[in-house]
């Protein structure tokens, strides 16, 4: 009998079989590794935030000639709400208040510990892009096992010829929510080969036009940071405030219209509804006029290209539902549907994107370094040098923004078509056992 899935048993994807036992461990530090990482981000995210407001705090005691003693009670407030939930004690950064009154305040050690915390977040995201790699890794080591249960599916689809259903219809109560779009479960062929379809165009979309939008983005934000000159940190900011403003990410397929209420602040489009209740979803900022530069960098660094839930009411959940059973003709142009899917996937684990995005990452780290090393030859005690700190961290927290960039969507997107591909096969095994 004529193969369907030559490709698969080609060199096209590379790598052989592990054991059942050595993919579930695989499976499993995937999984581990992605929770870190996303984890990791968001401890990352409240560190810069808990620096900056470190540095206002030090702006707002520089303007301080002779502190009250409300406002000395103020600074020690403001330097315990600062660092909440975190390793570094208040005493540290505000240590011995009462000594300031009717004195200028002396803020060299809250300054001293921004700029530490800014230099951990550094070393905190060499993690998370250690993470991203593993998850990587460990993912696409199981494409081989994936393929070969593809194949044997087949051969168990043939079996079926000549045989007659004794059933039209076969309950399914496992997987259903990766085999639901918006909360609707696939219950015919058609349907769920319009469900690899549209998670197919996701996917394309994700590891081709979005992943070149990151790293040209990556790159306009490199040169940015490496032209950074603590004589001109507001030019500077602003330069880079133009450029991001040119850029935005390539349209999602099936976008809906903008939204402004599901993330305040920002435009929202959600793209077509996929397995899993999941969507592509925009998150945007529409830079203003009446927006400061440093207000309109943060902006910026928070927009998100995501996968997330399509809807934001949460859909009914049943506990079973009824398939249609599917023709062997059905059932093998689902398979090629998976083998065309898997081959997306599989792609960007050697193509040139993936490459391309994590040498963008070294060129935003040479810059931040290149831009560090500027900052440290400015004169501490030079106002217009302490000026320019709030711009040189607003610009180099995109760091961490590039990290969020990479991972989403294509880490999630990774997990979900391995997910699908597999809730399709379970699909097309019990169609498989109503033929007798």
């Amino acid at each position: 009998m004529r193969k369907h899935f030559i490709a698969l048993e080609s060199n096209d994807f590379r790598g052989e079989c592990v054991s059942l036992e050595e993919e579930a461990v695989m499976l499993d530090e995937a999984a581990g590794a992605s929770a870190e990482a996303e984890s990791d981000l968001k401890e990352a995210d409240r560190i810069v935030e808990v620096s900056d407001a470190l540095e206002d705090l030090a702006v707002i005691a520089d303007g301080i000639e002779e502190a009250s003693p409300t406002e000395i009670a103020l600074i020690e407030n403001a330097g315990d709400m600062a660092v909440a939930g975190t390793d570094v004690s208040p005493e540290e950064i505000v240590p011995a208040m009462e000594s300031f009154k009717g004195k200028k305040i002396a803020t060299e050690t809250i300054r001293e510990t921004a700029r530490n915390i800014w230099e951990s977040i550094l070393r905190f995201l060499k993690q998370v892009w250690a993470k991203i790699e593993a998850f990587y890794h460990n993912m696409f080591g199981t494409i081989p096992n994936l393929r070969r249960a593809i194949v044997a599916l087949e051969k168990r689809i043939d079996d079926t010829i000549g045989k007659k259903n004794e059933e039209t219809k076969v309950k399914i109560n496992t997987g259903i929510a990766a085999l639901s779009v918006n909360g609707v479960p696939a219950k015919t062929a058609g349907e769920l080969k319009s469900g690899l379809k549209d998670l197919q165009t996701a996917a394309e979309y994700t590891y081709g036009g979005y992943m070149d939008s990151i790293s040209s983005l990556g790159d306009v934000i490199a040169k940015s940071i490496s032209e950074f000159d603590p004589a001109k940190a507001e030019e500077c900011a602003a330069n880079m405030r133009t450029k991001l403003k040119s850029h935005s990410p390539p349209k999602i397929p099936g976008g809906s219209a903008a939204d402004k209420s599901r993330f305040p602040g920002f435009l929202t489009q959600v793209g077509t509804p996929l397995f899993g209740n999941q969507s592509i979803i925009i998150k945007a900022y529409t830079d203003t006029t009446d927006s400061s530069v440093l207000g309109s960098l943060d902006r910026y660094r928070q927009t998100r290209v995501v996968l997330g839930q399509t809807s934001e009411k949460s859909a009914t959940v049943v506990n079973d539902f009824e398939l249609t059973v599917m023709s062997a003709a059905e059932m093998k142009g689902l398979l090629k549907d998976m083998e065309s899917l898997l081959k997306v996937l599989a792609e960007f684990e050697r193509g040139s994107k993936r490459k391309a995005v994590k040498a963008t990452q070294k060129k935003i780290e040479d810059a931040s370094a290149k831009a560090t090393s500027e900052m440290e030859k400015a004169d501490k005690g030079d106002e217009g040098a302490r000026a320019s700190v709030p711009y040189y961290r607003k610009m180099l927290d995109f760091n961490g923004s590039y990290a969020h960039w990479v991972k989403d969507p294509a880490v999630p997107m990774l997990s979900l078509g391995f997910t699908s591909i597999k809730a399709v096969m379970a699909a097309i095994q019990k169609s498989c056992a109503a033929y007798k």
